[in-house]
């Protein structure tokens, strides 16, 4: 759990330093903000709320469009390596039409990347008159970011990814012994790609994350028990525990 919030907090760190000067004591204090205020938003996406709200109002804008930009990437990463487990995991076909699932997921993978690498595709009429000046400057200047630096970001983003998919096998490693995971690995990774796809709105995706592993991993022998506790304690670890500490830094706040 710290290693998957320490990438997070890198990333975010690059992105506000951008800015303002800003420690990298705040910038953790920042991300834990920011995961206690997205565990009651739909999709997670109220992480920025935290993120920004002891930034000055001066860059709060542009710090709202970098964590969205972060986020992004974020979707990218889980959104690569389900497809990439679509291509590995075998699915009955009478009730999954495997070649549909992974057309569609290429398509929203690649709507993804061409949105990240140029987001100022989204500022267009009559879409342009949802946002305001300051907001068209920040998606103008996130598309003016250097290519190396979104190719950064999405790299520590594709590496946070690995960090959950491997918690997600030890956890189940411990409830359930010879697993094999050349199997398991991308199995779960189509559990994330469902729970990424499907929307929700409170604690984390907690039951969908819940209703897809269920799904998915009881084809490959895993108990449902297994499954059952190895999400909560997932859950509990990543967001839980994060999100308490971030409600306490909020509650500190001015």
């Amino acid at each position: 759990m710290p290693v998957n919030w320490l990438l997070e907090t890198i990333k975010w760190h690059v992105l506000v330093n951008r800015l303002e000067k800003h420690s990298f004591k705040h910038t953790i204090r920042d991300v834990l903000a920011g995961i206690s205020t997205s565990i009651l938003t739909p999709n997670r996406i109220g992480n920025f709320i935290g993120r920004t709200i002891n930034l000055n109002k001066e860059i709060r804008t542009k710090a709202v469009v970098s964590t969205i930009h972060s986020n992004l990437a974020q979707f990218t990463a889980s959104i690569f390596f389900g497809l990439a487990g679509l291509f590995l995991v075998v699915f009955d076909e009478s009730v999954v039409d495997l070649v549909m699932v992974r057309w569609s997921t290429l398509l929203v993978l690649s709507i993804g990347l061409t949105i990240y690498f140029f987001p100022k595709i989204i500022d267009f009429n009559p879409l342009s008159k949802l946002y305001s000046e300051q907001m068209k400057e920040s998606i103008t200047e996130v598309q003016k970011e250097a290519f190396g630096l979104k190719c950064g970001i999405l790299a520590l983003s594709l590496l946070r990814y690995c960090v959950f998919l491997f918690q997600f096998y030890l956890c189940l490693s411990c409830f359930q012994s010879g697993l094999n995971i050349e199997l398991i690995l991308p199995a779960i990774a189509v559990v994330f790609l469902i729970t990424t796809i499907i929307p929700s709105f409170l604690f984390g995706k907690l039951f969908i994350r819940e209703a897809s592993a269920l799904f998915v991993l009881t084809a490959f022998g895993i108990s449902t028990p297994a499954i059952l506790y190895s999400v909560f304690i997932l859950w509990f670890l990543n967001l839980a525990i994060p999100s308490m500490l971030g409600g306490l830094i909020l509650m500190k706040s001015k």
